[in-house]
């Protein structure tokens, strides 16, 4: 019963309670002198600190605010200038992204200019 409320207490943002109980129970365990049950709590303690970072998402990777039409002319300057041929202006450029994260569910974004 205990795990499930820490996976409700996970689950619902409250992340910074989980990784400080998990430091008590280090700090504890240490100081009675139980390293091998420490050591257990520590790589749990990583194990939580690198799932966070790289699942958690801040709301400023999420958007981006840009300047059309100076992106727009960027773009133009650098095809002109890396390309020989003579090309019209394009209406639409799409770049793609597919990555892996962990080997499991595959994540795609499309940006388009």
């Amino acid at each position: 019963m205990a795990n499930i409320r820490k996976v409700i207490h996970i689950l619902s943002g409250k992340t910074n309670t989980f990784a400080k109980s998990l430091e008590q129970e280090l700090k504890k365990l240490s100081h009675e002198q139980k390293y091998e049950e420490a050591i257990t709590v520590r790589n749990k303690l990583f194990q939580f600190a690198f799932f966070l970072d790289k699942r958690s998402f801040s709301e400023e990777s999420l958007g981006v605010n840009i300047d059309v039409d100076e992106l727009q002319s960027q773009v133009l300057n650098f095809l002109h200038t890396h390309f020989k041929k003579p090309f019209q202006e394009t209406y639409r450029i799409e770049c793609y992204d597919i990555s892996n994260l962990f080997g499991e569910q595959p994540t795609a974004s499309m940006v388009s200019f």
